[in-house]
């Protein structure tokens, strides 16, 4: 038989395309993997956007959250939020590893051993149904639906609530509240401004993220009116060069706790030069300006100088810093009041408004919406009849909208699209929700001082804390762990072990706030906010007996009897004061809000963006202010006696947040500090000539111990700080935890050497005001840093 050569080619084109074609068939091994549940309108690995809302902190950044088959994947802002503004903060940024982090609570504790979750709800139901229980609640946020829940437990059971707010702003509330007649923060308008002066206010790392695209404006603004007047020029006073001073054009070094005096000092020239029309108070012009140069150490020179160009400035602005020290409220006071004699006002804001819980079902004629998985994700759309989501699966939205067409509920944007919110239909006109009031909750607030001395007296039945750690914030020496002891019940909501909750009877494991329902309401000079937070993910398997907080609380108080809240969820009571014909493009959005325009970085460069509602959602609901009833805290004279020239104490926020919350997650730990470049540690800032006088060098253990109580003291490295006031003993709070996981343990904790001494008339704690001594220890311990290679390497750039 013959082979030809056409043969060859015939054949060989036949054998390759079977081969082809074969290994285009599945696998038996993927053939055995069941589908049918399986929604027809998911595709696995296909990515999923949610609109939520960030709860780190209290400035409401809109958020969106990348999500692939149940798993959080990657956050971003939304562009359009009109705080956010597109961008996201590392503490936002690194949420996505409380959701999987290996030390999180698993089960529920009692006494320290396992126990079930229906023991834990009946023991809370009864200790909830007593009327006269006096209890605690101790929490890091207070706002939104969760703290209208709350605060009506607080009023319903005659409780307290302590809001451990480290470094705290109770008593800048109670400032501005003298001066404006309002409690509420202060809102720096930093890009209308030409001219500011932050005195010791770090906006960097202290205030929400909004500032820093306010400092963008401020120098180098796109606007007309921006532009007409040119780059800003800012003034930075305070004792330890921050991110914030080393962005300024000049930084003035001051002894620890001084910023007051030079604001006094200016604030007289000002009012001297006719500034204000008499705003300024009288007690201030006791105060000469050789006093403020001799107890701030700066040049008198320097302070007439700060004076005449924030006289001269067309639009200037003081920026106040969070004083600490025993004379902190009056140091406040005197910078707030500056502000209002240049500006006429003090622009402030209200991001901690409650939302009370809706007392009746929902009305009829309201459009029912499909119910969640309790704990889950709300459908952004309405599914087919029958269909449920595979278990374990996020309920997807449906549809991708065209390009300049309105979005259906549930739609996700194409890269590169821009979706158009559509018009309201006529004679659906989003109404707005009735105001609303929470009679009885007005002195639900207590101090620090004022909790402690609660918890001492044995009166408080039961204790409840809430997403915060006191034992690890407050001073060794402040007494807390002893009276926490005297309570007769003691509860933590936690979603990791810390050191408070080791000292509670229950320790109940809640979710994060990327899986749980939420929401805030802010009221700013940016618009009024409404920002909802829904769960983006499910807790997964090793976490699924954690539950939302809303939830295990409602579901106690049902079982409990109480009486008068329709909710018994918390999707339910968020959504209770909603408007259900407009709750679709609530979620969808992620709030109610006005949009910003966003015409230089639209929706088209964002590859994370959920879409605009596709319908108005109306207004936001109507808020209350517990801060109302606070007492205004009116300064009527100055402290003539001039700070000591001694060393003190002066903790700063780290990476790992003022409080510690976030020492456990290693992508924080592992992020450079922004002045030291340090990693994974704490250490000890000095001054150089004080470690010339010390004869220390770099990395070399030093000691540091309170005058007050010597036994008190930590080791660290030292790191000389040439942007530091020599009087100064600079230490970064959040490290050494001993119950917070073990990225946690890495570092000292400088809150346990602090003197549990308050601020005059505020009953908070003095955190700047400890005098410390600082010895040479012998050791020595090298520490990751960014820079030491410069440090290592010989130079002979300049000469000695």
């Amino acid at each position: 038989m013959s082979f030809s050569r056409r043969d060859f080619f015939r054949y060989s084109f036949v054998m390759g395309a079977s081969v082809a074609l074969s290994a285009c068939g599945r696998p038996v091994e993927h053939g055995l993997v069941s589908q049918f549940q399986m929604p027809e309108y998911r595709l696995p690995a296909q990515p999923r956007y949610w609109a939520t809302s960030c709860g780190e902190c209290r400035g409401g950044c809109g958020l969106s959250v990348k999500t692939v088959e149940n798993r959080a994947i990657k956050v971003e802002g939304i562009p359009e939020h009109p705080v956010s503004k597109g961008k996201a903060c590392m503490a936002a940024q690194s949420a996505l590893q409380d959701i999987y982090h290996p030390d999180r609570l698993d089960r529920v504790l009692k006494a320290g051993k396992p126990a079930e979750w229906p023991a834990a709800i009946k023991d809370l139901s009864r200790q909830l149904a007593k009327e006269n229980d006096q209890p605690l609640f101790i929490v890091r946020r207070l706002q939104g639906t969760q703290g209208g829940l709350i605060a009506e437990l607080a009023r319903r059971t005659s409780g307290k609530i302590w809001l451990l707010d480290v470094p705290g702003a109770l008593t800048e509330r109670r400032v501005i509240k003298a001066l404006t007649g309002q409690a509420r923060l202060p809102f720096y308008k930093l890009e209308e401004a030409d001219y500011a002066v932050t005195f010791g206010g770090d906006f960097f790392e202290q205030y929400p993220l909004r500032y820093e695209w306010a400092y963008g404006e401020f120098r180098q603004g796109r606007s007309s009116e921006r532009r007409r007047m040119g780059r800003g020029t800012l003034i930075a006073v305070s004792s330890r060069m921050s991110r914030s001073c080393a962005s300024a054009d000049r930084w003035l070094p001051v002894r620890p706790g001084t910023e007051g005096w030079v604001a006094v000092a200016v604030g007289n020239l000002l009012a001297e030069a006719g500034k204000g029309g008499g705003s300024w108070p009288a007690w201030a012009r006791s105060i000469t300006l050789e006093q403020a140069a001799a107890a701030s150490g700066l040049d008198p020179e320097l302070i007439q100088r700060l004076a005449n160009r924030l006289a001269n400035a067309r639009s200037p602005l003081v920026i106040a810093g969070r004083s600490l020290g025993e004379n902190g409220a009056a140091s406040l006071y005197a910078v707030h009041a500056l502000n209002m004699m240049l500006r006429g006002t003090i622009d402030t804001y209200e991001p901690d408004l409650l939302i009370p819980p809706a007392t009746a079902a929902a009305g009829a004629g309201e459009t029912p919406v499909p119910a969640a998985t309790p704990g889950g994700p709300a459908p952004a759309a309405t599914p087919t009849p029958g269909a449920t989501p595979a278990a374990g699966e996020t309920p997807a939205p449906t549809a991708t909208p065209t390009p300049g067409a309105s979005p259906s509920p549930g739609a996700v944007p194409t890269p590169g699209a821009s979706p158009t919110p559509a018009a309201i239909p006529p004679g659906e006109e989003a109404t707005a929700v009735a105001p609303v009031t929470m009679p009885g909750v007005e002195n639900l607030l207590v101090t620090t001082e004022e909790a402690l001395a609660h918890l001492s007296s044995g009166n408080c039945g039961s204790v409840y804390v809430i997403d915060a750690d006191p034992a690890y914030v407050l001073p060794a020496k402040s007494g807390f762990a002893e009276a926490l002891k005297k309570a007769r019940k003691r509860y933590a909501f936690v979603l990791m072990q810390n050191a408070t909750s080791q000292l509670c009877d229950w320790t109940l494991p809640t979710n994060s706030w990327l899986e749980s329902w939420g929401d805030q309401r802010i009221s700013s000079p940016d618009g009024e906010i409404y920002n909802l937070r829904q769960p983006v993910v499910r807790p997964v398997r090793q976490f699924e007996q954690s539950r939302p907080l809303l939830d295990v609380v409602l579901q106690a108080m049902t079982e409990g009897g109480a009486q008068g809240i329709a909710a018994t969820g918390g999707r339910a009571l968020v959504q209770g004061n909603l408007p259900r014909d407009r709750w679709q493009s609530i979620v969808i959005r992620g709030g109610i809000w006005e949009p910003v325009s966003d015409e230089w970085e639209g929706y088209k460069r964002r590859m994370i963006s959920p879409p605009p509602a596709a319908r108005n959602p109306g207004n936001p609901p109507a808020g209350y202010s517990p801060w109302d009833a606070l007492e205004p805290l009116a300064v009527a004279s100055w402290p003539t006696e001039a700070p000591k020239a001694e060393m003190v104490l002066v903790p700063f926020e780290s990476r790992l947040g003022a409080d510690g919350s976030l020492a456990n997650r290693s992508w924080h730990q592992e992020l450079p500090d922004p002045m030291t470049t340090v990693v994974w540690d704490t250490w000890i800032e000095l001054n150089p000539k004080v470690c010339e006088k010390l004869h220390v060098k770099r990395f070399d253990v030093v000691r540091v111990s309170s005058l007050a109580d010597p036994g008190l003291s930590i080791e660290a490295p030292c790191f000389p700080n040439p942007g530091l006031h020599p009087e100064a003993v600079a230490i970064p709070v959040g490290g050494g935890h001993e119950h917070y996981g073990d990225y946690a343990k890495a570092g000292r904790n400088p809150f346990s050497i602090v003197n549990p001494a308050f601020q005059q008339g505020t009953g908070e704690i003095a955190w700047t005001a400890t005098r410390v001594k600082v010895e040479k220890t012998g050791g020595y311990q090298f520490m990751a840093t960014h820079d030491s290679r410069v440090f290592d390497l010989p130079r002979h750039i300049l000469p000695d």
